[in-house]
């Protein structure tokens, strides 16, 4: 009976953690507006005309919904085979054919969803405020898992995630927030939209989680006033209140 039991308690656990993965979810997906609202209004309200995508996927998600004069996409076309994007190719592979074949040429906004690992959105980042025009916006998407179990390093299929995979691309835009050059914020919605405003400049911070660890971001997440909402937002970023 003892095993039984036991064989019972655990699959009545495995069930309210599914449910709460699955409530979790729901919340998340609840939240608005969603990146490409975002990218949207900084495109109108500051009047911009290029647009970069790196990290498409399925362009009917995001790319083809964005209102721009001059668009360009990349992506390698691992996760879905059609691929219409302009540059087939790895991001550091398109900075590196970018410098060299449009030196000088530069985007007013770049929207980053590639590889969901730091190491790979640091350099995203970095590469990206390269080739920004002048007053311009990187903006960064999954940089606010709810839970950690979302932020995992690897895909790999986790049960109470599904297949939601934030990554921790969070820990480089959390980096940015306190290195950068430039004031960065997180609005709290979409699975969390980071926007760096290349309008407003930044003196870099000494802080207290120098390998961002999960725990230390929760608490930057509660107390640091650098995870906002969209109204915050749009008021930090000087557009009409609504």
């Amino acid at each position: 009976m003892g095993i039984i039991y036991r064989m019972l308690w655990n699959g009545a656990q495995a069930l309210r953690m599914v449910g709460e993965g699955q409530r979790i979810i729901r919340d998340a997906n609840a939240k608005k507006p969603s990146r490409t609202e975002i990218i949207n209004t900084l495109i109108s309200e500051r009047g911009y005309v290029s647009y970069l995508e790196i990290g498409v996927r399925n362009p009917d998600d995001n790319f083809n919904r964005i209102a721009c004069a001059r668009k360009a996409s990349v992506d390698p076309g691992l996760e879905f085979r059609a691929n219409p994007v302009d540059f087939v190719m790895t991001s550091d592979a398109f900075f590196a054919h970018w410098a060299a074949e449009h030196p000088g040429s530069t985007f007013d906004v770049i929207f980053i969803d590639g590889l969901h690992r730091a190491e790979q959105c640091w350099r995203d980042i970095e590469n990206a405020l390269g080739i920004l025009s002048p007053g311009g916006v990187v903006v960064v998407h999954d940089v606010l898992p709810p839970a950690h179990r979302f932020a995992r390093e690897d895909f790999n299929r986790d049960l109470l995630a599904d297949t939601l995979w934030n990554g921790t691309t969070w820990k480089a835009f959390h980096r940015y927030q306190w290195e950068g050059q430039w004031e960065a914020r997180i609005v709290d919605t979409d699975w969390g939209v980071g926007l760096i405003d290349s309008r407003q400049p930044h003196l870099p911070e000494t802080h207290g989680n120098p390998f961002y660890e999960w725990d230390a971001f929760e608490r930057f997440v509660a107390q640091s006033g650098r995870v906002v909402s969209w109204d915050s937002a749009r008021v930090w970023l000087g557009f009409r209140t609504n």
